[in-house]
């Protein structure tokens, strides 16, 4: 060594307190790591798969709650057996199922979530743990060390199982929910088929809940749904499943149940139900139900399938007071009818689309046989062409609920009709969905406000029968018809027998008989009567009449002599579709 060198040597060496000093850097670094590590929930290992012995950090056993003798000696795969019944997989089990690297040297990612749950003296609370970390390959690919980390993450458990929850089961009832029944459908589907078995699907829809919110209030409402639930729940066998699918219907699945059980089955769960009065905050309420139901997999091959096949006897249920119970009936005569009616919705919404739904003309005439407005009356051309009547598509709009969406195009074209013919008087049908829809309503007062003169040339037509079951809805919705500044007319008036002692809280202007009164009049002494005493009663609330249906010229002479304001029908003309009014530039 060079003697003018040794000195700078020496001066550039660390003295021993500079390496005290390192020395107590480094390991301030690393405690301040395990502070970190600990804070963040987190423990490090190294495990030597061979031996499986496994080295934690120092945290580790503050972070799973043992005691450190219990964790000095703790080999890997031991460790793996406090693991919770739970637990999908493990450390070791994807380490050794893993695929084998393409090198002998190269590490491999892992990870894994497990239970920790050790029965030991500490009384460790459960934990979910994720491990994550990198196993290295021996020579022969096989695995050799894992070097990695655990973190617990209850609180992000806990999360995805309140997420699963929302996703699965209902919060009010806290039974499983739409999306689960489907599930269990399919399994059940699955199972019925291959093992040759019978099993039912229950629809129970339970009555009267629009008015048992709005007479008790929703949380009374929310009470009779979750207490309806227990009820059924308590009278299932332990392998029949209950979900709540909708509002308040509930679906209901009973495994192994051939059809000559169903009617006991069915009666048994809506007894169960119609017997408990179920006390609320705010009154005590009566409760009972129906139930559709259908077999599967006889009705449903898929849980679509079911479900419609059980909806559809539910409806049935309802319409027959008689009947509590309904079994799907898979007739091929339905089932065709079904098909004719879902192609006709179709049908109905490309015409829509491609307006082929027009307005067709009939005139409402005065008694001295002079035209007082038209009614505006619905025509479809198909797509080859061809006319269709009103009384074609209607129903079965009104049926599967587009009948929203015709009303809405009618208005449209009613609304251009009188813009651009000024000369226009129009009445126009509206349907019972569209007097609850208020959107129409706005649509009605916007289109009008942009056509001068307008609203006084519009009458607006509902149904006696819309009149007499919603009355409170249809008196609200008349009202503001007539602040518009249009008229309102019922029509089919006379088809029940309750409307007069309901029309004086209506804002009625015309009155429309029903036109089966006019079918041979002149000689039907009954109808005769009958028009007579609607025509006095008429009178009395100062409102004027339409008699429809007027094919001939006796029977219009008749209806003449007794004083009807107005005649519709083919002796005054039949519907067209060409606007009988000249344009006004």
């Amino acid at each position: 060594m060079n003697e003018n060198s040794a000195p700078h040597d020496l001066e550039d060496s660390p003295s021993l307190d500079d390496e005290a000093r390192m020395h107590a850097q480094v390991q301030k670094l690393s405690n301040a790591t395990d502070e970190i590590v600990a804070a963040t929930g987190q423990a490090f290992y190294i495990w030597e798969i061979a031996s499986d012995d496994i080295e934690w950090s120092r945290n580790f056993a503050n972070l799973v709650g043992l005691k450190p003798d219990e964790t000095r000696h703790l080999k890997g795969r031991q460790f793996e057996s406090m693991l919770g019944s739970q637990s999908k997989e493990t450390r070791f089990g994807v380490i050794i199922s893993a695929d084998k690297p393409e090198t002998s040297t190269a590490p491999v990612p892992y990870q894994c979530v497990y239970l920790f749950q050790p029965d030991t003296e500490s009384n460790t609370s459960p934990l979910w743990i994720e491990d994550t970390g990198c196993w290295f390959p021996d020579k022969h690919g096989k695995p050799l060390r894992a070097e990695g980390s655990i973190r617990i993450i209850n609180d992000r458990r806990q999360r995805e199982e309140d997420l699963r929850r929302q996703s699965d089961f209902d919060d009010l009832t806290g039974l499983p929910n739409r999306r689960s029944l489907e599930k269990q459908l399919k399994k059940t589907i699955e199972f019925a088929a291959r093992e040759g078995l019978v099993s039912t699907f229950m629809m129970l829809s339970i009555g009267r809940m629009d008015l048992i919110n709005d007479i008790h209030g929703f949380e009374a409402g929310d009470k009779v749904l979750k207490t309806v639930g227990e009820i059924i729940c308590s009278k299932l066998r332990a392998d029949d499943i209950i979900c709540r699918f909708s509002g308040a219907k509930f679906g209901i699945i009973l495994k192994e149940c051939p059809p000559a059980e169903i009617y006991d089955a069915g009666n048994r769960l809506l007894n169960a139900i119609s017997e408990k009065i179920i006390e609320t905050d705010n009154g005590m309420i009566p409760v009972n139900g129906v139930i559709g139901s259908c077999f599967l997999p006889r009705h449903g091959e898929t849980p679509r399938q079911a479900i419609h096949a059980a909806f559809k006897a539910t409806r049935n249920a309802r319409r027959e007071a008689a009947r509590r119970i309904s079994v799907y009936s898979h007739s091929q005569e339905a089932q065709d009818a079904f098909q004719t009616k879902a192609k006709l919705t179709t049908t109905v919404i490309k015409a829509i689309e491609e307006n082929r739904i027009q307005l067709a003309y009939q005139p409402v005439c005065k008694a001295d046989g002079t035209i007082a407005f038209y009614e505006a009356l619905l025509r479809m051309t198909d797509e080859a062409g061809i006319t269709i009547s009103a009384g074609s598509f209607v129903s079965v709009a009104e049926e599967l609920g587009l009948i929203r969406i015709v009303d809405k195009h009618t208005l449209s074209l009613t609304l251009a009709t009188l813009a651009k013919y000024p000369n226009a008087v129009l009445s126009v049908n509206v349907s019972q969905d569209t007097v609850l829809d208020p959107d129409w309503l706005s649509a009605l007062a916007t289109g009008l406000a942009r056509i001068d003169g307008a609203a006084k040339r519009l009458i607006v037509e509902i149904t006696e029968s819309m009149a007499v079951t919603e009355l409170e809805e249809t008196k609200r919705f008349l009202e503001n018809i007539k602040a518009i500044g249009c008229r309102v007319a019922i029509d089919d008036f006379g088809a029940g027998f309750t409307s007069f002692s309901n029309l004086k809280q209506l804002p009625v202007d015309i009155i429309k008989l029903d036109g089966s009164f006019a079918i041979n009049l002149v000689g039907n002494e009954e109808n005769q009567a009958f028009v007579k005493a609607l025509l006095a009663l008429a009178k009395v609330f100062d409102i004027e009449t339409v008699v429809e249906w007027v094919e001939d010229i006796e029977t219009s002479h008749l209806l003449k002599d007794w004083k009807v304001d107005y005649q519709q029908g083919h002796q005054f003309g039949r519907p067209q579709l060409t606007p009988p009014w000249p344009e006004i530039d």
